[in-house]
């Protein structure tokens, strides 16, 4: 493919990216009971969507450098990511922030997305694939210095926290941790390459929201297995876009020469159908029964067991006898079996 397929290419799966990043805002905004927890967890999967949508729309309109240019400079609302990072994990540490500070922080952030629109900003937007853009040098440092200083405060905070709690509370911390890692790592790519590689990281940034909702919406604690296949999905789903998109794209521009938006639209609701299909649910319980096939082996050997037992009522016998059970069953000395209000048992290996 030459560049202006690439770059078609590419912003196909920004917009794709965009699309699921509003189907999470919306399941947000359904099912989190907490409102502050709601309000900054829309805020960060809002400021993704913009990302990724400008950047997409850039992209499909590489032969116009006028339209690029002006949909590129939206993408600089995707600042607003860090400091919605920052108030995400003050919250979810149960930790206080003034107001004067929430105020300074979206303050100073709005002022350096409307600066990105004037002469001391973005001065040239060179090319948009391969990406090359000219930034007013102070103005870029500024950028990148406060990008760096909230994703560090953000991480210090959901660090601290880890340091405290124990048990289930830890683990959740910990796999939030690793989401603040691989979103430093994304942020620190991008400013060593210049926003060279932005149309590519923009993308990996929808792994975030999807991974944080799943840990504030789950009922039960989250298993390594479930963690691998949450994210698992997206990159597998992502790939199977890549190779759809490829098909699509060539077979209405090349051999039916047709527009190049023409192609890219139609080849957009293609990739949609598919979505929609049996099909991905096959692919879907392909993959649960890869990652999840030990999982479910535990739930059944809990839910025979407390079948099995329903006339013993004295609860230290009911739960040494599931615990021998399952020790014999899957040869293991570490079960973890928690109770809940509710519901019989719920078990976390």
């Amino acid at each position: 493919m030459g560049h202006s397929d690439s770059s078609v290419f590419l912003g196909i799966i920004n917009l794709f990216s965009t699309i699921i990043t509003l189907y999470l805002t919306i399941i947000v905004l359904i099912r989190l009971t907490n409102y502050k927890i709601k309000i900054i967890s829309g805020l960060i999967a809002l400021s993704i969507t913009l990302l990724n949508f400008s950047v997409g729309i850039s992209l499909i309109n590489y032969n116009n450098p006028q339209i690029y240019s002006s949909w590129f400079k939206l993408s600089y609302f995707g600042l607003l990511f860090p400091p919605s990072l920052v108030l995400f994990s003050y919250s979810i540490s149960r930790n206080l922030i003034s107001l004067w500070k929430i105020i300074g922080l979206y303050s100073l952030t709005l002022f350096l997305i409307i600066t990105a629109y004037t002469n001391y900003g973005i001065e040239k937007i060179v090319s948009i694939f391969p990406f090359i853009i000219q930034i007013n040098s102070i103005y870029n440092i500024c950028v990148q210095l406060w990008i760096l200083i909230l994703i560090l405060v953000a991480f210090y905070q959901i660090y601290a926290h880890y340091k405290i709690t124990y048990g289930t509370e830890k683990l959740k911390f910990k796999y939030l941790l690793t989401v603040y890692i691989l979103t430093m790592f994304l942020v620190i790519m991008l400013q060593l390459s210049n926003m060279k590689f932005l149309p590519y990281l923009s993308i990996f940034l929808t792994c975030i929201p999807i991974i944080i909702l799943n840990l504030l919406i789950k009922e039960q604690l989250l298993s390594i297995e479930l963690f691998v296949y949450e994210t698992g999905k997206f990159i597998f789903s992502l790939l199977i876009v890549l190779v759809l998109n490829y098909i699509f794209l060539n077979y209405f521009k090349h051999l039916l020469n047709s527009p190049e938006l023409f192609s890219s639209s139609i080849s957009l609701i293609m990739i949609g159908l598919y979505f929609f299909s049996k099909s991905k649910n096959r692919v879907e319980h392909i993959m649960k029964s890869v990652f999840l096939n030990k999982k479910e082996k535990y739930k059944k050997i809990i839910f025979d067991a407390t079948q099995s037992l329903t006339s013993i009522l004295d609860i230290n016998e009911l739960l040494e006898y599931i615990v021998k059970t399952i020790n014999k069953a899957l040869n293991t000395d570490k079960i973890g079996i928690f109770l809940k209000e509710g519901d019989r048992f719920r078990l976390v290996a």
